[in-house]
């Protein structure tokens, strides 16, 4: 939010001090998320429409001097990679090239057909007084006349914030993944245009009786167009207390890591005892390495088309011998069945002979495997 401000205050008065100290904490945004880019590409276009050319180029220059050590480090570095790891540790280009090359825009129009279904549930989910289809319907109405009207008083008020949202959603639709999670980084803006929409409604509302008196029955449409917008607010409104008051009830907010937490503890504490000099292959390769010291890697490689349809098992099968054959795992470590890792165990394990044995069935869940060839 600062840097968006600050951008703002740049393009309206068009200081370059202020628009080099944007693009140095939006180079700084980029590289702590990748899609952080959005940034100064919106406080870019702001500053080149307001005519502030000088300003666009300091912007543009400050945050490449950020951006510049890490890609010349990552262009140095990434060519070694095999492929089967390209999409988690690899650069977006990397991955991404040969998908548009083969696919095109056809694969970007079904990712974006797959997000812009996925949004529905999200905002359902969050403003629905009640998770009925007759509450979720009006109010999935509601909160796209919220964020119309919320997003026309940003462009006025905050025009590169604006511009930053728009930006910023186009490449979570065009981005094959769910889109909750990007969604989270920007929630206080996604909920200050919701709440600024719903300022809207409500003063609109306001002055419904003056309204009446000054125009008489010629009012009625502005009438019921007034209404129908406080209503959705209060729709809204009501719904995301709900939502709200249930996720502070329930702790939600370290749900995902306590459960996370679980299923690793057990696999952590078999890693910690495990020879220094193995190689780990699990689900859980960070948190292992970090905390147990061990060298782990991936024990099965996202593929991007998954994200569309399922991946055929020969290909799946592919990514995975590529893996072992690059890293020898000596041991691959699994939470349960549904895991990636586990579906990866299972796959080995129906080769004839099996290409993993069982090393041991951890009691307070998951299992340790070894492959059979190194």
């Amino acid at each position: 939010v600062p840097t968006l401000l600050l951008a703002d205050r740049a393009a309206e008065e068009g200081r370059v001090r202020d628009a080099v100290l944007a693009g140095a904490l939006c180079g700084a945004l980029a590289l702590v998320r990748s899609i952080g880019v959005a940034a100064p590409a919106s406080a870019i276009l702001v500053l080149l429409a307001r005519r502030r050319f000088l300003s666009a180029a300091a912007l543009a220059g400050a945050t490449a001097l950020l951006l510049a050590p890490w890609q010349l480090w990552v262009a140095a570095h990434s060519a070694p990679m095999p492929s089967a790891l390209q999409a988690s540790y690899g650069t977006y280009g990397s991955f991404l090239a040969p998908i548009l090359r083969d696919d095109g825009l056809a694969f970007a129009a079904d990712v974006v057909g797959r997000n812009l279904t996925a949004l529905p549930r999200i905002f359902g989910a969050m403003f629905a007084p009640a998770p009925t289809p007759w509450l979720r319907t009006p109010a999935l109405l509601g909160c796209l006349a919220l964020v119309v009207l919320g997003a026309a008083r940003v462009a006025r008020r905050a025009p590169t914030t604006a511009v930053f949202l728009g930006v910023y959603f186009a490449i979570v639709l065009l981005w094959p993944y769910a889109p909750d999670r990007f969604l989270w980084g920007i929630w206080t803006l996604v909920l200050a245009t919701l709440g600024a929409g719903a300022w809207v409604a409500i003063e609109g509302a306001r002055e419904l009786p003056a309204l009446v008196r000054r125009r008489g029955p010629a009012a009625w449409p502005a009438i019921a167009g007034r209404s129908l917008l406080a209503a959705a607010a209060l729709l809204v409104g009501a719904g995301f207390v709900r939502y709200e008051t249930r996720g502070i009830s329930r702790r939600w907010w370290e749900s995902a890591q306590r459960q996370a937490a679980e299923q690793a503890v057990p696999l952590l504490r078999w890693a910690a005892r495990a020879d220094s000099a193995a190689v780990l292959a699990t689900d859980y390769e960070p948190l292992i390495y970090l905390y147990a010291g061990q060298r782990t890697v991936p024990a099965s490689a996202w593929i991007v088309t998954e994200y569309l349809r399922p991946t055929p098992p020969l290909a799946r099968r592919a990514a995975i011998d590529a893996l072992l054959e690059r890293y020898h795992p000596a041991f691959l470590l699994a939470t349960g069945p549904g895991s990636s890792a586990g579906q990866t165990a299972r796959l080995l394990l129906g080769d004839s002979p099996p290409a993993l044995v069982v090393v041991q069935e951890l009691p307070e869940g998951g299992a340790v495997f070894a492959p059979t060839r190194q």
